[in-house]
């Protein structure tokens, strides 16, 4: 009877401790899985942030690029605006020669016309001539008012 007692105690004993064995591996099965499943996430947020970082610079080397022909652009449309500024400058120069050319001809024009005035002042002098014989038609009539002075003194005598 003791001998079985024995068994069974020796029994519980080895299934205590296999349980403790398996419970052990179990916990030490779930610490690995955890570890196991905080690496795989270190990593994953590693290579997120890899990914990230080479998105970031391919992102930044865009806008550097982007940049640069926006630059390149500007230049060109600034160089492009210098040549035709200069090239109209440059015609207007030549433009204002001429026209300086073409005043000094009217000037001439502009003396001729100055004769042709005083050609008209003549004529306005010829009108004053004009005016004189007016001023013998005035004397005319104070010739006439004298003859009527003397038909009176006639009618007197």
């Amino acid at each position: 009877m003791m001998i079985m007692m024995k068994m069974v105690m020796l029994m519980v004993m080895v299934m205590m401790m296999m349980m403790k064995m398996m419970m052990m591996i179990m916990m030490m099965m779930m610490m690995m899985m955890m570890m196991m499943m905080m690496m795989m996430m270190m990593m994953m947020m590693i290579m997120m942030m890899v990914v990230m970082m080479v998105m970031m610079v391919m992102m930044v080397m865009m806008m550097v690029m982007v940049m640069m022909m926006v630059m390149v652009m500007m230049m060109v449309m600034v160089m492009m605006m210098v040549m035709v500024m200069i090239v109209i400058i440059i015609h207007d120069d030549d433009e204002e020669e001429e026209e300086e050319e073409e005043d000094d001809d009217d000037d001439d024009d502009d003396a001729d016309d100055d004769d042709d005035d005083d050609d008209d002042d003549d004529d306005d002098d010829d009108d004053d001539d004009d005016d004189d014989d007016d001023d013998d038609d005035d004397d005319d009539d104070d010739d006439d008012d004298n003859d009527d002075d003397n038909d009176y003194d006639d009618d007197d005598e």
